[in-house]
C-alpha cells in the first residue's frame, strides 16, 4: 500500500515542495506574516456563550454549541474575532481551518485551536483560498506530530518556518476578488440544489402517500399490499476475498451505494463464472443496502455492463410488470416512510441487518400502474434536475480548483 492510500482522503501527507518564486513575487515564511492572539475571556457561569468548531477538508468555521459558562467543560477559552484565521490543532491535517465569518464573531474556542491574525502585508482572504492548495497541507501535516493521523497535534511554532510565495499585496486581493467570484457562484448553485432537494422532498411526501392525486387517477383505488406482492428482493453472492482480482466483471458491495446511485471507483473484480448468472446486475436494477450503518440505502445501477451482486446487497425484481412500474418502486424505497420502516424491522443494534423477507413484508400503499408511472415520471424529472445542477456544481468546483492552481503559483497573472 502506497503512503497516500494510508490515509483518510482529507489528509495530503506529500512532502511538501514549494514552486519556484514567480518574478514579483517573495518567498517569504508563514511566521513573517501570520502571527498568534490570544484573547483569554473569564466565564460567568449563568452567562450563555457561543462555541464554534471548524469543519475539515476547509469546510469553515461554524457553530458548535450555546451554554451556560457553567456547563462548558473547558474552562480556558478565548474569544474570537471577524477575520481571525482559525485552525483546529488536532484536525488541521484534515483541512480543518477556515475564516472567523462576521455573524461568529465574539464566540469562543478552547486552547485546541490557534488563533492568527495577519500583518497588513498579507491579506487573509487570498491567503483563505491558499489553504486549498496541496502544498499548505502538506506543510500543516509535516508541523504536526503523533503516531496516528487521529492523533497529529498542530505545532504552530513549526509551521512559521516553512517558506511560501507571496505576490505583492495589490495582487493577493484582485486573486481573492476572482476566486471569490467563484465561490458565490458554487455557494448558490449548493443552494438552489438545496431548494430543488427540498421540493423534490414535499413532492414525494405528497405523491408517494395519495396526498395529492392527478386529476384523470382521482377516482381509481389504493392499493394496501406488501411490497413483495410486486417485487422480489434477491440478496448477493458470498464471493471469497481471495478470488477477487484486478480485472473482470465488477463485483457491487454495499460501499458502492451511494445517493440514488451506484459508485464504481472502488470495486473489486471477479473472473466472468456461468455459474453466477443468477448474480449478474443489470442497466437500471435497484439495489438497496441489506447491512451496516447504511441499511436501507438505495441506488440504481446505471452502467451497461454486466456486473456481479456481492452478500448482503439486495436486488429488487419486477414479478409482473403489468402491475409494477420499478421506476415507481425506486421512488417509494427511497421515501422517509420506507426508510423508516426499514430500521424499524432491522436487527443488529450498532451493526443492523435486514432480510430479503423483511424487505417483502413492508406494507406500503400501491397506486394502479398508470398512475404509478404518471407518480414515478415527475419524481424522476425532480431527480434529473437535481443530477444537472450537481453535474454544474462539479464542473464550477473542478474549474475553480484549476484556477486557484494557476493563480497561486503565479503561472497566470493578474
Amino acid at each position: 500500500m502506497n503512503l497516500v492510500s494510508a490515509y483518510p482522503k482529507s489528509v495530503n501527507p506529500g512532502i511538501p515542495v514549494n514552486s519556484p518564486t514567480p518574478k514579483g513575487w517573495s518567498k517569504v515564511t508563514y511566521g513573517d506574516f501570520l502571527y498568534e492572539v490570544q484573547r483569554p475571556i473569564q466565564l460567568e457561569d449563568k452567562e450563555y456563550y457561543q462555541l464554534v468548531t471548524v469543519k475539515r477538508s476547509r469546510g469553515g468555521v461554524v457553530v458548535r454549541s450555546m451554554l451556560k459558562g457553567v456547563e462548558v467543560k473547558t474552562p480556558r477559552q478565548f474569544l474570537i474575532r471577524e477575520g481571525d484565521l482559525l485552525i483546529s490543532k488536532r484536525q488541521i491535517v484534515h483541512g480543518a481551518c477556515g475564516i472567523v465569518p462576521v455573524e461568529l464573531s465574539g464566540s469562543i474556542v478552547s486552547s485546541e485551536y490557534s488563533i492568527l491574525n495577519s500583518r497588513p502585508e498579507l491579506n487573509l482572504d487570498f491567503f483563505n483560498h491558499f489553504t486549498h492548495t496541496a502544498y499548505f497541507q502538506q506543510t500543516c501535516f509535516h508541523s504536526s506530530v503523533g503516531v496516528h493521523v487521529e492523533k497529529m497535534i498542530f505545532k504552530v511554532d513549526e509551521w512559521f518556518e516553512w517558506d511560501f510565495n507571496l505576490p505583492p499585496l495589490l495582487e493577493q486581493c484582485k486573486i481573492a476578488e476572482v476566486l471569490g467570484v467563484w465561490d458565490e457562484s458554487v455557494d448558490l448553485l449548493e443552494k438552489l440544489i438545496g431548494r430543488v432537494r427540498s421540493r423534490k422532498q414535499g413532492l414525494m411526501q405528497q405523491l408517494l402517500t395519495g396526498k395529492k392525486r392527478f386529476k384523470e387517477f382521482e377516482d381509481s383505488e389504493w392499493k394496501i399490499s406488501r411490497i413483495g406482492s410486486f417485487v422480489k428482493v434477491q440478496g448477493g453472492f458470498a464471493f471469497k476475498s481471495e478470488n477477487f482480482s484486478d480485472s473482470g466483471i465488477h463485483v457491487i458491495r454495499i460501499s458502492n451505494i451511494q445517493s440514488c446511485d451506484v459508485d464504481l471507483t472502488s470495486t473489486l473484480f471477479h473472473q466472468f463464472d456461468p455459474k453466477l448468472t443468477q448474480y449478474e446486475i443489470n442497466h437500471g436494477d435497484i439495489l438497496i443496502a441489506m447491512s451496516g450503518a447504511t441499511t436501507g440505502k438505495v441506488g440504481k445501477y446505471q452502467e451497461h455492463h454486466k456486473s456481479y451482486l456481492n452478500q448482503r446487497v439486495g436486488r429488487f425484481t419486477a414479478l409482473d410488470k403489468t402491475k409494477v412500474s420499478m421506476n415507481f418502486v425506486f421512488q417509494i424505497v427511497r421515501s422517509n416512510k420506507f426508510q423508516h420502516l426499514i430500521m424499524i424491522d432491522a436487527t443488529g443494534g450498532a451493526q443492523p441487518n435486514i432480510s430479503s423477507l423483511d424487505i417483502e413484508n413492508i406494507v406500503l400503499k400501491f397506486p394502479p400502474l398508470p398512475e404509478q408511472e404518471k407518480i414515478a415520471a415527475v419524481l424522476s424529472a425532480a431527480d434529473d434536475e437535481i443530477s444537472t445542477l450537481e453535474k454544474q456544481l462539479a464542473a464550477y468546483k473542478q474549474q475553480k480548483l484549476g484556477l486557484m492552481q494557476q493563480l497561486l503559483t503565479g503561472r497566470i497573472r493578474i
